[in-house]
């Protein structure tokens, strides 16, 4: 078995994937707020740490769906270093350089559904950068061929839910967890 270290991921991705480069491209908000937005990169633990430090509790609490209490090295390299086969991050790089949010996507071993997760950091709430983060991540959800998104946002996160009925997602009461609604999209 062959060991990698995090200075080995780091020289790869200084090589990084054409194909990965090639989604990278600018945004803008209905505020008329500009960000750069590609795939995360395992450099970017930095300002993941940065961008949940500067991002309320709560707000957290809400994208993830328990309390974290501490925000260490070891969250930022499980959400920085993913497999690009069947998982994607798209960050939106502010001008200044600092992380606005997040859309990630997660593929089931079918190939055709796929879990999602939005995370725009709290002084950006109400910008429109989540409405931009979630329909790019669905734009490439489809260019991968997934039929089928699903997330589980907690009840009271009205943004979450507001959001996803915007984007034609359907609501379900899960039945083992009456805080917790399951949103899904078809994108057939």
């Amino acid at each position: 078995m062959v060991k990698r270290s995090a200075e080995t991921d780091d020289r790869r991705s200084a090589q990084r994937d054409p194909a990965l480069d090639a989604l990278a491209h600018d945004i803008t908000t209905r505020r008329g707020d500009r960000y750069h937005l590609r795939p995360i990169r395992p450099e970017d633990e930095d300002v993941l740490i940065a961008m949940l430090k500067r991002s309320a509790r709560e707000d957290i609490r809400l994208r993830f769906l328990v309390a974290i209490h501490d925000i260490d090295r070891a969250l930022a390299t499980r959400l920085a270093r993913i497999d690009y086969d069947r998982e994607m991050a798209l960050a939106a790089i502010a001008e200044d350089g600092s992380l606005g949010g997040v859309a990630r996507l997660a593929t089931e071993p079918d190939g055709k559904t796929a879990e999602y997760a939005v995370m725009v950091r709290s002084d950006l709430k109400g910008t429109g950068l989540g409405y931009v983060l979630l329909g790019e991540i669905l734009t490439y959800a489809r260019s991968r061929g997934i039929k089928r998104v699903w997330g589980e946002v907690l009840m009271h996160n009205t943004a979450m839910l507001t959001l996803a009925r915007e984007f034609g997602f359907k609501r379900q009461q899960i039945a083992d967890d009456p805080g917790v609604v399951r949103v899904t999209l078809d994108l057939t």
